[in-house]
Protein backbone atom coordinates (compact mmCIF):
# COMPACT_ATOMS: atom_id res chain seq x y z
CA UNK A 1 0.00 0.00 0.00
CA UNK A 2 1.29 3.16 -0.81
CA UNK A 3 0.67 6.06 2.22
CA UNK A 4 1.21 9.41 1.90
CA UNK A 5 1.78 11.43 5.51
CA UNK A 6 1.86 14.74 5.33
CA UNK A 7 3.07 16.82 8.24
CA UNK A 8 6.60 17.28 9.65
CA UNK A 9 5.66 17.22 13.73
CA UNK A 10 5.70 14.24 15.69
CA UNK A 11 2.71 12.80 14.92
CA UNK A 12 3.51 12.61 11.00
CA UNK A 13 7.13 11.05 12.15
CA UNK A 14 5.19 8.95 14.27
CA UNK A 15 2.80 7.46 12.29
CA UNK A 16 5.43 7.30 9.69
CA UNK A 17 7.34 5.10 11.33
CA UNK A 18 4.23 3.06 12.62
CA UNK A 19 3.05 2.05 9.36
CA UNK A 20 7.21 1.58 7.66
CA UNK A 21 7.20 -1.04 10.14
CA UNK A 22 4.05 -3.05 8.88
CA UNK A 23 5.86 -2.76 5.47
CA UNK A 24 3.66 -0.15 3.97
CA UNK A 25 5.29 2.13 1.57
CA UNK A 26 5.39 5.81 3.37
CA UNK A 27 6.08 9.28 1.74
CA UNK A 28 6.73 12.38 4.31
CA UNK A 29 5.96 15.14 3.04
CA UNK A 30 6.79 18.61 4.51
CA UNK A 31 8.75 21.73 3.12
CA UNK A 32 9.73 22.11 6.53
CA UNK A 33 12.61 20.41 8.65
CA UNK A 34 11.51 17.47 10.30
CA UNK A 35 10.75 18.19 13.53
CA UNK A 36 8.94 21.55 13.19
CA UNK A 37 8.90 23.87 16.12
CA UNK A 38 10.03 21.01 18.53
CA UNK A 39 13.52 21.23 16.88
CA UNK A 40 13.89 25.04 17.73
CA UNK A 41 12.11 24.44 21.25
CA UNK A 42 9.60 27.20 20.15
CA UNK A 43 7.50 28.64 22.71
CA UNK A 44 5.05 28.57 19.89
CA UNK A 45 4.54 25.28 19.23
CA UNK A 46 1.27 23.77 18.08
CA UNK A 47 2.17 20.88 20.56
CA UNK A 48 1.39 20.64 24.16
CA UNK A 49 3.93 18.61 26.81
CA UNK A 50 1.41 18.06 29.41
CA UNK A 51 2.30 14.28 29.82
CA UNK A 52 5.06 11.99 31.24
CA UNK A 53 7.27 10.12 28.93
CA UNK A 54 5.43 7.06 28.47
CA UNK A 55 2.01 9.08 27.91
CA UNK A 56 4.09 11.14 24.77
CA UNK A 57 5.70 8.41 23.06
CA UNK A 58 5.17 4.54 21.69
CA UNK A 59 6.89 1.95 22.30
CA UNK A 60 8.28 1.75 18.51
CA UNK A 61 9.23 4.99 19.19
CA UNK A 62 11.39 4.43 22.46
CA UNK A 63 12.63 0.97 20.98
CA UNK A 64 14.30 3.12 18.26
CA UNK A 65 15.84 5.61 21.04
CA UNK A 66 17.02 3.38 23.71
CA UNK A 67 14.48 5.22 25.92
CA UNK A 68 13.87 3.73 29.13
CA UNK A 69 10.08 4.58 30.08
CA UNK A 70 9.92 7.27 32.94
CA UNK A 71 7.39 8.72 34.94
CA UNK A 72 8.48 12.37 34.63
CA UNK A 73 6.97 14.74 32.47
CA UNK A 74 9.73 16.20 30.21
CA UNK A 75 10.28 19.64 28.45
CA UNK A 76 9.83 20.23 24.91
CA UNK A 77 13.84 20.22 24.95
CA UNK A 78 14.52 17.15 26.46
CA UNK A 79 11.94 15.21 24.41
CA UNK A 80 13.24 16.66 21.38
CA UNK A 81 16.98 15.42 22.67
CA UNK A 82 16.02 12.17 23.64
CA UNK A 83 13.82 11.11 21.89
CA UNK A 84 12.65 13.06 18.63
CA UNK A 85 15.78 12.98 17.36
CA UNK A 86 16.42 9.40 16.84
CA UNK A 87 13.07 8.98 15.07
CA UNK A 88 13.75 11.82 12.42
CA UNK A 89 17.09 10.54 11.74
CA UNK A 90 15.39 6.95 11.49
CA UNK A 91 12.81 8.60 9.20
CA UNK A 92 15.55 10.05 7.18
CA UNK A 93 17.14 6.86 7.08
CA UNK A 94 14.50 4.30 5.98
CA UNK A 95 11.83 6.57 4.51
CA UNK A 96 11.24 8.14 1.57
CA UNK A 97 10.59 12.64 2.54
CA UNK A 98 9.52 15.09 0.00
CA UNK A 99 10.38 18.17 1.21
CA UNK A 100 7.82 20.19 -0.33
CA UNK A 101 5.06 22.39 -0.01
CA UNK A 102 1.72 20.59 -0.53
CA UNK A 103 -1.21 22.59 -2.25
CA UNK A 104 -3.76 20.37 -1.25
CA UNK A 105 -4.89 16.67 -1.22
CA UNK A 106 -7.76 15.59 -3.55
CA UNK A 107 -9.66 12.84 -5.17
CA UNK A 108 -8.37 11.54 -8.24
CA UNK A 109 -11.27 11.05 -10.40
CA UNK A 110 -14.26 11.24 -8.40
CA UNK A 111 -17.12 13.67 -7.13
CA UNK A 112 -18.15 14.26 -3.77
CA UNK A 113 -21.56 12.21 -4.59
CA UNK A 114 -19.51 9.72 -6.60
CA UNK A 115 -19.30 5.62 -5.48
CA UNK A 116 -17.10 2.88 -7.28
CA UNK A 117 -19.65 0.21 -7.57
CA UNK A 118 -18.19 -3.34 -7.35
CA UNK A 119 -14.55 -1.93 -7.42
CA UNK A 120 -11.81 -1.70 -4.38
CA UNK A 121 -11.19 1.69 -2.78
CA UNK A 122 -7.99 1.48 -4.52
CA UNK A 123 -9.78 2.25 -7.80
CA UNK A 124 -10.40 5.90 -6.21
CA UNK A 125 -7.04 6.94 -5.66
CA UNK A 126 -5.96 10.17 -3.46
CA UNK A 127 -3.91 13.03 -5.49
CA UNK A 128 -1.26 14.94 -3.42
CA UNK A 129 -0.36 18.10 -5.03
CA UNK A 130 2.68 19.71 -3.99
CA UNK A 131 4.71 22.44 -5.22
CA UNK A 132 8.73 22.73 -6.29
CA UNK A 133 11.00 25.95 -7.00
CA UNK A 134 13.56 25.66 -9.89
CA UNK A 135 14.89 27.85 -12.20
CA UNK A 136 11.54 28.79 -13.63
CA UNK A 137 9.95 29.34 -10.45
CA UNK A 138 7.48 27.47 -8.59
CA UNK A 139 5.93 24.26 -10.27
CA UNK A 140 2.68 22.34 -9.34
CA UNK A 141 3.63 18.27 -8.77
CA UNK A 142 1.58 15.36 -7.88
CA UNK A 143 1.95 12.07 -6.86
CA UNK A 144 -1.38 9.22 -6.44
CA UNK A 145 -1.49 6.77 -3.22
CA UNK A 146 -4.05 4.79 -1.43
CA UNK A 147 -3.87 6.43 1.80
CA UNK A 148 -3.61 9.55 3.38
CA UNK A 149 -2.80 10.72 6.31
CA UNK A 150 -2.89 14.88 7.34
CA UNK A 151 -0.79 15.85 10.24
CA UNK A 152 -1.48 19.90 9.42
CA UNK A 153 -4.33 22.52 9.35
CA UNK A 154 -7.00 22.47 6.86
CA UNK A 155 -7.84 24.79 4.04
CA UNK A 156 -11.47 24.80 2.30
CA UNK A 157 -11.34 26.11 -1.48
CA UNK A 158 -13.39 25.78 -4.60
CA UNK A 159 -12.28 25.41 -7.91
CA UNK A 160 -12.04 23.64 -10.88
CA UNK A 161 -10.21 20.15 -9.68
CA UNK A 162 -11.89 17.08 -8.68
CA UNK A 163 -13.98 17.63 -5.85
CA UNK A 164 -13.62 21.40 -6.05
CA UNK A 165 -9.94 21.28 -5.65
CA UNK A 166 -7.12 22.99 -7.55
CA UNK A 167 -6.56 21.75 -10.45
CA UNK A 168 -2.64 21.40 -11.53
CA UNK A 169 -1.71 25.08 -12.76
CA UNK A 170 -4.42 26.23 -11.99
CA UNK A 171 -3.73 28.88 -9.40
CA UNK A 172 -0.87 29.98 -11.55
CA UNK A 173 -3.99 30.85 -13.92
CA UNK A 174 -6.40 32.30 -11.80
CA UNK A 175 -6.28 35.97 -13.40
CA UNK A 176 -7.55 34.34 -16.28
CA UNK A 177 -10.69 32.38 -14.93
CA UNK A 178 -14.30 33.57 -14.24
CA UNK A 179 -15.21 31.94 -10.92
CA UNK A 180 -18.32 34.51 -10.65
CA UNK A 181 -20.89 36.28 -12.86
CA UNK A 182 -20.53 40.11 -12.91
CA UNK A 183 -22.46 42.37 -13.88
CA UNK A 184 -20.67 43.47 -16.79
CA UNK A 185 -20.34 39.84 -17.65
CA UNK A 186 -23.21 39.05 -20.20
CA UNK A 187 -21.94 42.54 -22.38
CA UNK A 188 -18.49 41.25 -22.73
CA UNK A 189 -19.59 37.72 -23.66
CA UNK A 190 -21.82 39.55 -26.21
CA UNK A 191 -18.69 41.06 -28.12
CA UNK A 192 -16.65 38.06 -28.28
CA UNK A 193 -16.00 35.99 -30.53
CA UNK A 194 -14.30 32.37 -29.78
CA UNK A 195 -14.68 29.22 -28.01
CA UNK A 196 -15.64 29.35 -24.44
CA UNK A 197 -15.70 26.51 -21.66
CA UNK A 198 -18.00 26.44 -18.78
CA UNK A 199 -17.13 24.36 -15.75
CA UNK A 200 -19.60 23.61 -13.00
CA UNK A 201 -23.49 22.21 -12.26
CA UNK A 202 -24.64 25.07 -10.42
CA UNK A 203 -27.55 27.58 -10.58
CA UNK A 204 -24.76 30.11 -12.11
CA UNK A 205 -23.78 27.70 -14.57
CA UNK A 206 -26.98 26.61 -15.82
CA UNK A 207 -28.04 30.49 -16.19
CA UNK A 208 -24.66 31.08 -18.66
CA UNK A 209 -25.31 28.26 -20.52
CA UNK A 210 -28.78 29.66 -21.02
CA UNK A 211 -27.33 32.90 -21.67
CA UNK A 212 -25.12 31.83 -24.36
CA UNK A 213 -27.68 30.67 -26.39
CA UNK A 214 -27.76 33.83 -28.02
CA UNK A 215 -23.73 34.05 -27.92
CA UNK A 216 -23.84 31.00 -30.10
CA UNK A 217 -26.31 32.16 -32.77
CA UNK A 218 -24.33 35.27 -33.10
CA UNK A 219 -21.49 33.69 -35.02
CA UNK A 220 -20.82 30.49 -36.29
CA UNK A 221 -17.46 30.16 -35.54
CA UNK A 222 -18.62 30.27 -31.43
CA UNK A 223 -18.08 26.98 -29.61
CA UNK A 224 -18.75 26.47 -26.29
CA UNK A 225 -17.81 23.25 -24.02
CA UNK A 226 -20.16 22.66 -21.07
CA UNK A 227 -17.87 20.47 -18.58
CA UNK A 228 -19.46 18.30 -15.93
CA UNK A 229 -18.62 15.37 -13.88
CA UNK A 230 -22.42 14.27 -13.44
CA UNK A 231 -23.73 11.91 -16.18
CA UNK A 232 -26.14 13.92 -17.37
CA UNK A 233 -25.64 17.80 -17.56
CA UNK A 234 -27.06 19.64 -13.84
CA UNK A 235 -28.52 16.05 -12.91
CA UNK A 236 -29.15 17.21 -9.34
CA UNK A 237 -30.27 21.10 -9.86
CA UNK A 238 -32.79 20.02 -13.00
CA UNK A 239 -34.44 17.13 -10.07
CA UNK A 240 -35.04 20.11 -7.98
CA UNK A 241 -36.32 22.37 -10.80
CA UNK A 242 -38.42 20.92 -13.20
CA UNK A 243 -39.15 24.16 -15.73
CA UNK A 244 -35.07 24.58 -15.68
CA UNK A 245 -34.80 20.76 -16.38
CA UNK A 246 -36.93 21.41 -19.54
CA UNK A 247 -35.35 24.79 -20.57
CA UNK A 248 -31.88 22.92 -20.69
CA UNK A 249 -33.23 20.13 -22.46
CA UNK A 250 -34.98 22.54 -25.05
CA UNK A 251 -31.75 24.16 -25.96
CA UNK A 252 -29.61 21.20 -26.27
CA UNK A 253 -32.09 19.45 -28.15
CA UNK A 254 -31.74 23.17 -30.64
CA UNK A 255 -28.32 23.05 -30.81
CA UNK A 256 -28.56 19.08 -31.68
CA UNK A 257 -30.89 19.78 -34.65
CA UNK A 258 -28.91 23.02 -36.03
CA UNK A 259 -25.96 20.69 -36.42
CA UNK A 260 -27.38 17.78 -37.85
CA UNK A 261 -28.93 20.30 -40.42
CA UNK A 262 -25.17 22.30 -40.86
CA UNK A 263 -24.08 17.88 -41.44
CA UNK A 264 -26.85 17.04 -43.86
CA UNK A 265 -25.97 20.23 -45.90
CA UNK A 266 -22.30 19.16 -46.01
CA UNK A 267 -23.10 15.84 -46.92
CA UNK A 268 -24.76 17.10 -49.47
CA UNK A 269 -21.81 19.36 -50.74
CA UNK A 270 -19.43 15.95 -50.51
CA UNK A 271 -21.66 14.47 -52.78
CA UNK A 272 -21.58 17.02 -55.44
CA UNK A 273 -18.00 17.56 -54.77
CA UNK A 274 -17.51 13.15 -55.34
CA UNK A 275 -19.26 14.05 -58.46
CA UNK A 276 -17.00 16.42 -60.01
CA UNK A 277 -14.46 15.21 -62.39
CA UNK A 278 -11.09 15.02 -61.34
CA UNK A 279 -9.25 18.38 -62.56
CA UNK A 280 -12.58 19.88 -61.19
CA UNK A 281 -11.76 18.04 -58.04
CA UNK A 282 -8.02 19.38 -57.56
CA UNK A 283 -9.48 22.84 -57.99
CA UNK A 284 -11.48 22.86 -54.66
CA UNK A 285 -10.98 21.32 -51.08
CA UNK A 286 -13.77 19.23 -49.89
CA UNK A 287 -15.82 20.13 -47.05
CA UNK A 288 -15.27 18.75 -43.64
CA UNK A 289 -18.16 17.72 -41.34
CA UNK A 290 -18.52 20.45 -38.92
CA UNK A 291 -18.27 20.38 -34.92
CA UNK A 292 -21.09 20.55 -32.86
CA UNK A 293 -21.03 24.34 -31.16
CA UNK A 294 -22.15 22.81 -28.01
CA UNK A 295 -20.08 20.24 -26.92
CA UNK A 296 -21.20 18.64 -23.63
CA UNK A 297 -18.39 16.39 -21.82
CA UNK A 298 -20.14 14.61 -18.91
CA UNK A 299 -18.43 13.04 -16.46
CA UNK A 300 -14.97 14.50 -16.97
CA UNK A 301 -13.51 16.18 -13.90
CA UNK A 302 -10.64 18.83 -14.90
CA UNK A 303 -7.37 17.75 -13.73
CA UNK A 304 -5.16 20.96 -15.34
CA UNK A 305 -5.42 24.12 -16.25
CA UNK A 306 -2.28 25.48 -18.69
CA UNK A 307 -1.08 28.78 -20.41
CA UNK A 308 1.46 27.82 -23.40
CA UNK A 309 3.33 30.66 -24.13
CA UNK A 310 2.67 30.49 -28.08
CA UNK A 311 -0.35 29.91 -28.10
CA UNK A 312 -3.25 31.35 -27.27
CA UNK A 313 -6.61 31.11 -24.48
CA UNK A 314 -6.41 28.22 -22.10
CA UNK A 315 -5.52 24.72 -22.33
CA UNK A 316 -7.63 22.13 -20.01
CA UNK A 317 -6.93 18.75 -19.80
CA UNK A 318 -9.96 16.14 -18.57
CA UNK A 319 -9.72 13.34 -17.46
CA UNK A 320 -12.58 10.77 -16.82
CA UNK A 321 -11.76 6.85 -15.40
CA UNK A 322 -11.92 3.77 -17.27
CA UNK A 323 -15.23 2.50 -15.07
CA UNK A 324 -17.01 5.70 -16.27
CA UNK A 325 -17.88 3.73 -19.24
CA UNK A 326 -15.36 2.06 -21.88
CA UNK A 327 -16.31 4.43 -24.76
CA UNK A 328 -15.32 7.50 -23.92
CA UNK A 329 -11.70 9.05 -23.74
CA UNK A 330 -9.61 8.52 -20.49
CA UNK A 331 -7.95 12.51 -21.77
CA UNK A 332 -9.60 14.84 -23.10
CA UNK A 333 -7.98 18.23 -23.94
CA UNK A 334 -9.24 21.77 -25.00
CA UNK A 335 -8.67 25.20 -25.82
CA UNK A 336 -10.46 27.88 -24.58
CA UNK A 337 -10.46 31.68 -25.12
CA UNK A 338 -12.29 32.19 -21.68
CA UNK A 339 -13.63 29.75 -19.07
CA UNK A 340 -15.74 30.01 -16.74
CA UNK A 341 -16.05 27.64 -13.23
CA UNK A 342 -19.04 27.90 -11.57
CA UNK A 343 -19.27 25.17 -9.25
CA UNK A 344 -22.40 26.05 -7.40
CA UNK A 345 -22.43 27.38 -3.08
CA UNK A 346 -22.79 23.45 -2.75
CA UNK A 347 -19.30 22.18 -4.19
CA UNK A 348 -16.71 22.13 -1.34
CA UNK A 349 -13.30 21.18 -1.08
CA UNK A 350 -13.26 17.17 -0.55
CA UNK A 351 -10.77 17.31 2.47
CA UNK A 352 -12.62 20.35 4.51
CA UNK A 353 -15.69 18.36 3.66
CA UNK A 354 -14.36 15.21 5.53
CA UNK A 355 -12.96 17.19 8.37
CA UNK A 356 -16.58 17.65 9.62
CA UNK A 357 -16.45 14.12 10.94
CA UNK A 358 -15.19 14.01 14.04
CA UNK A 359 -12.17 12.81 15.14
CA UNK A 360 -9.53 11.03 12.89
CA UNK A 361 -11.44 8.28 11.24
CA UNK A 362 -13.71 10.01 7.98
CA UNK A 363 -16.37 8.48 6.50
CA UNK A 364 -14.32 8.60 3.39
CA UNK A 365 -12.19 5.35 3.05
CA UNK A 366 -8.19 5.55 3.17
CA UNK A 367 -8.30 9.61 4.52
CA UNK A 368 -7.38 10.40 7.77
CA UNK A 369 -6.03 13.28 10.12
CA UNK A 370 -4.42 13.79 13.06
CA UNK A 371 -4.06 16.35 15.70
CA UNK A 372 -6.37 18.99 14.34
CA UNK A 373 -9.31 17.93 16.56
CA UNK A 374 -7.47 17.72 19.76
CA UNK A 375 -6.85 21.83 19.57
CA UNK A 376 -6.96 23.36 22.63
CA UNK A 377 -7.85 26.73 23.46
CA UNK A 378 -4.44 28.48 23.25
CA UNK A 379 -4.44 26.50 19.73
CA UNK A 380 -1.87 23.18 21.03
CA UNK A 381 -3.00 19.84 21.31
CA UNK A 382 -1.85 17.72 23.86
CA UNK A 383 0.53 14.86 22.69
CA UNK A 384 -0.81 12.50 25.07
CA UNK A 385 -4.55 12.90 23.76
CA UNK A 386 -3.35 12.89 19.86
CA UNK A 387 -0.84 9.80 19.94
CA UNK A 388 -3.62 7.05 20.61
CA UNK A 389 -4.87 8.17 17.36
CA UNK A 390 -1.95 6.89 15.45
CA UNK A 391 -3.07 2.86 16.53
CA UNK A 392 -6.92 4.01 15.93
CA UNK A 393 -5.95 4.70 12.24
CA UNK A 394 -3.36 2.27 11.22
CA UNK A 395 -6.34 -0.20 12.46
CA UNK A 396 -8.38 1.09 10.65
CA UNK A 397 -6.05 1.02 7.36
CA UNK A 398 -4.82 -2.49 7.82
CA UNK A 399 -8.86 -3.11 7.66
CA UNK A 400 -8.69 -2.98 3.97
CA UNK A 401 -5.58 -5.37 3.71
CA UNK A 402 -5.06 -8.93 3.91
CA UNK A 403 -0.89 -9.58 4.67
CA UNK A 404 0.41 -11.78 2.03
CA UNK A 405 2.08 -14.77 3.64
CA UNK A 406 5.71 -15.36 2.35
Amino acid sequence: MKIAVIGTGPLAIEFAILMHRQDAHVTLFGESQLGGNVIRHSPISTLSMEGKWSEVTTEDGREIAALKVEETIPSLEEYYRHYLKSLINYCEENIEIKKFNVQRVQKRFLSLQDEVPGKSRLEDLFRVVHTRVDEEGEIEFFDDFDIVVEAIGAQAKIFAGPAGGLAINEKFNQNEIYYQLGNDTASELLDFRGTIALVGEGIESASLLLFLKTWLSLDTKNNLYLVQDNERPFEKLCLDSPELDKEITNLIKEEKVLWQKDCREVEIEIENYRLLPREEQIKFRMSEFPEPRLKILTEYTVTSIDHLTDREGLFLTLESPTWKGSDRKEIFTLNCGKLFVLKGSTASYLAQNMRTDVGPLHSEPGYYTLGQNQLHEKGQYLLKEALPNIFSVRDNILSFFTRVNT
